[in-house]
């Protein structure tokens, strides 16, 4: 019989070009790496942000007047301040995708009063009062981008596309009641979010170097440089003068 070494080198040899154990253990590391959720490497950015609408002690009220008849005055305080936040990528890994922040309608109010929205993302508008409303969205050139009419207990979704010039505020309406007023901001590439009644806010994002923008209804009132690099980050609270809310 011949010898068949030199055949089994080369058999062996072709399997081990094709594919070998350690190949495996690679593929399945990536396999796995890529299946982690992001917000498991996310880190987490808090802070409070100091309104006067959060000074306002518990046994002062706001008051404001319905436009309906009534059998009074109505006072109510607002569950949340007139802001919110954005964090503007200046570098990062890739963001998390969030649910959209919402806008009611309830009590003719708008709650919250101030969203944000990253570009190409989204806002929910819903209309909680008895009567159908239309809502209107105005770009800061005073182009009417957005118009519907939302039933009672409906909603609607607001697309955030980009503006001619960017990052822009863009005003909410309500064509039935004229006195009711929001403001969205639409951010670049970043991460939004909302600021409760006490003015804490709660972010994640992945490493990174951001900008915090502390939205209000006429624009961007603050900036914090914020880098994120394994660790939570807390930004300790921002007082806004009130010069600077209105």
């Amino acid at each position: 019989m011949g010898n068949c070494t030199p055949v089994r080198n080369q058999l062996k040899g072709a399997y081990t070009g094709l594919w070998r154990p350690r190949d495996t253990f690679v593929v399945l590391v990536v396999a796995l790496l890529g299946a982690i959720p992001l917000d498991v490497v996310a880190k987490e950015i808090t802070g409070t942000i100091e309104t006067r609408l959060n000074r306002v002690s518990q046994g002062e009220k706001l008051g404001y007047i319905r436009a309906r008849i009534t059998s009074g005055t109505k006072e109510v305080l607002r569950s949340s301040p007139p802001v919110a936040v954005f964090m503007a990528v200046k570098e990062s890994l890739p963001l998390e995708t969030i649910n959209p922040s919402e806008v009611t309608l309830d009590g003719l109010t708008l709650e919250p009063a101030v969203a944000a929205c990253a570009v190409d993302g989204s806002i929910v508008l819903r209309n909680r009062d008895r009567s159908p409303a239309t809502f209107v969205v105005i770009n800061k050139e005073s182009t009417v981008v957005f118009e519907m009419q939302i039933s009672p207990g409906d909603k609607a979704v607001y697309e955030c596309t980009a503006g001619a010039d960017g990052a822009e505020s863009r005003q909410i309406r309500v064509t039935e009641w004229p006195l009711v007023r929001g403001t969205i901001y639409v951010g670049e590439v970043g991460t939004p979010g909302v600021v409760s009644k006490e003015g804490r806010f709660s972010l994640l994002a992945p490493n990174g170097t951001y900008v915090l923008r502390v939205i209000g209804q006429t624009g961007i009132l603050h900036t914090v440089d914020v880098e994120v690099d394994d660790q939570p980050v807390n930004v300790g609270v921002i007082k806004l003068s009130p010069a600077i809310e209105n």
